[in-house]
C-alpha cells in the first residue's frame, strides 16, 4: 500500500488519499499517514480530521490539537467528528487554555451558523 504515496489533486485521489491516512492512522504508522497528507495537492475536512483523530487516538494530544489550529488557520472548517476528537485531546491533556481556545472557536464560530439554520426550520 505504501506505493500509493504520490496523491494527486483531483476529487478521486482526495478520496484515496483521506482513506489511506485514515488506515495508517488507524494503524498506528502517523509517521506515514502525516507523510501521506502533507503530499496531498488538495485537502478536505476530512483529511485533516483524519490524521488529528489519528493523534488523539494514540496519544499525540498536542499534534491533534495543533493541527486543529492549522487546520482551521488554513480555512478548513472542521465537522463535528473533528471537533469531537479535539475537545478529546484537550480535556486529556488537561489543557484548560487550550481547551478554552477551542472551545471559543466553538461557541464563535459555529455556535452561530447553527442557531441561523434553527431560525430557518
Amino acid at each position: 500500500m505504501k506505493g500509493f504515496s504520490s496523491i494527486m489533486g483531483s476529487e478521486e485521489d482526495v478520496f484515496i488519499g483521506n482513506s489511506l491516512i485514515h488506515f495508517y492512522a488507524e494503524c498506528g504508522d502517523l509517521d506515514y499517514a502525516r507523510k501521506l497528507f502533507d503530499e496531498m495537492l488538495e485537502r478536505n475536512t476530512v483529511s485533516w480530521t483524519s490524521l488529528i483523530c489519528g493523534y488523539d487516538s494514540r496519544n499525540m494530544r498536542k499534534e491533534a490539537v495543533s493541527l486543529f489550529f492549522e487546520m482551521v488557520a488554513t480555512g478548513i472548517k472542521p465537522n463535528s467528528v473533528t471537533m469531537v476528537c479535539v475537545i478529546s485531546a484537550c480535556a486529556k491533556l488537561k489543557d484548560v487554555a487550550l481547551s478554552e481556545r477551542a472551545c471559543v472557536y466553538m461557541i464563535t464560530t459555529l455556535v452561530p451558523k447553527i442557531q441561523n439554520k434553527i431560525k430557518f426550520v
